[in-house]
């Protein structure tokens, strides 16, 4: 993030505390104060990274605005793509500042047809995987799809924090594997019901055309301009987008080398992230809980050949993998760490059955390593 909008962004939370303290306890009366607590690595100095704050911040407004319009039954249309300014002031969160703890920060939702309850209630569905309930909530499908970039806010793949938010004696946490969960579902029911494969590629954003709803991308390994017809819902994420390598996830149209022709039925244009992906507590699957006695930082990179493929290599630990988004370069690792165990690490394993490399690996392994019986 650019000094300048950092600078803009801590002003605007300190003119919102200044115009806290004019308030009458008549409007404080009314309403509900709820709290976002911020757990992991990240918090511990009582401090958090200004992109995380900002995050959270706008996302939780997008939130009440976005609940708004579906309580008064906003129009959201193909020539309504804004929420309206009238709307936004109805609807505008109120924050007060940060708290001691791991890192605390107080807000006032707006008490307007009860957004205040209906925030919880959209969270605790998304916490709890009770998506046919979301969609109760939030009747309109083009704004409850709108809340897949609202949601960038929650801890991303490889981010260990967690953000807990309490209101009215209830509370709900997310983390990164909610994240995955609520992704995966949004994709699926943003992607209509047609035989076209799902493709994620990278590439570089040359045009937008909000008319026609199109991106031109650079696909970089034939150096081809492909057009990539966006859904409505994802049109705000394009102009955060627009500057590095970018990921777009739609259904594909194979030319006859192969190599996409076209995409529709986009979901997700985001940039391509290449920050550091961490493992610090344990890696669980099925009845299996591999514990780490130690953090574990990777730090992907693109593939030198096509630059399509997320990459993480480890040579004490003979790790590489690689996939073509985070989730799925996560779940790989992940896998990968658990087959090398019960490969190399597990006390089930002979160590008289392994060659020198294999037991400097199964070394390596129990030292970053144990497994707990459940």
């Amino acid at each position: 993030m650019r000094r300048r909008d950092i600078l803009k962004r801590m002003s605007s939370l300190l003119d919102v505390a200044a115009h806290r303290r004019e308030f009458t306890m008549t409007n404080q009366s009314k309403q509900c104060i709820a709290s976002i607590l911020i757990e992991g690595s990240i918090a511990e100095e009582h401090r958090i990274p200004s992109d995380v704050l900002t995050r959270i911040i706008d996302g939780f407004q997008n939130i009440a605005w976005n609940l708004g319009a579906a309580s008064e039954d906003a129009a959201y249309g193909e020539r309504s793509r804004r929420i309206s300014s009238d709307l936004k002031k109805k609807y505008m969160i109120q924050w007060g500042l940060p708290k001691e703890g791991s890192y605390v920060l107080t807000l006032y939702p707006p008490v307007e047809q009860k957004i205040d309850t209906t925030i919880m209630e959209v969270l605790m569905a998304l916490g709890t995987g009770s998506f046919e309930k979301l969609k109760k909530i939030i009747p309109d499908s083009r704004l409850r799809s709108k809340l897949l970039e609202i949601l960038k806010f929650l801890p991303r793949v490889g981010e260990n924090w967690l953000l807990k938010y309490t209101s009215k004696n209830h509370s709900v946490s997310l983390d990164a594997k909610s994240s995955q969960k609520i992704k995966a579902w949004f994709s699926e029911s943003l992607s209509a019901p047609q035989p076209d494969e799902v493709l994620t590629i990278k590439g570089e954003l040359l045009r937008i055309d909000f008319e026609a709803k199109r991106v031109a991308v650079r696909y970089l390994p034939t150096h081809r301009s492909l057009d990539c017809y966006y859904l409505p819902e994802i049109e705000d994420s394009i102009v955060e987008s627009r500057r590095g390598l970018i990921e777009v996830t739609g259904c594909f149209v194979l030319d006859r080398e192969g190599h996409p022709e076209r995409l529709t039925e986009v979901s997700v244009i985001q940039p391509v992230d290449l920050s550091p992906m961490n493992l610090d507590q344990y890696i669980q699957q099925d009845r299996k809980e591999l514990r780490l006695t130690r953090p574990l930082i990777f730090v992907p990179i693109l593939d030198e050949e096509t630059k399509q493929l997320y990459v993480i290599r480890n040579e004490s630990l003979n790790i590489e993998v690689d996939a073509t988004t985070r989730e799925t370069l996560m779940q790989n690792l992940e896998d990968q760490l658990v087959f090398l165990w019960d490969t190399y690490g597990s006390d089930l394993v002979d160590p008289n059955t392994l060659t020198k490399s294999a037991l400097r690996l199964r070394q390596s392994l129990r030292e970053q390593f144990e497994e707990i019986s459940n």
